[in-house]
């Protein structure tokens, strides 16, 4: 379990880190950027 320094929140480091990466990904796509994983064949 993580305690967030500002405010307080505590959360296991895995849910939190997922949590994160989910964040990012929605703010690419709001974004418009373009997937770099290869086209499948």
């Amino acid at each position: 379990m993580r305690r967030c320094a500002n405010c307080g929140v505590v959360a296991h480091a895995d849910r939190n880190a997922s949590h994160n990466i989910a964040r990012k990904g929605e703010a690419a796509w709001t974004a418009g950027r373009e997937s770099r994983v290869p086209a499948t064949p």
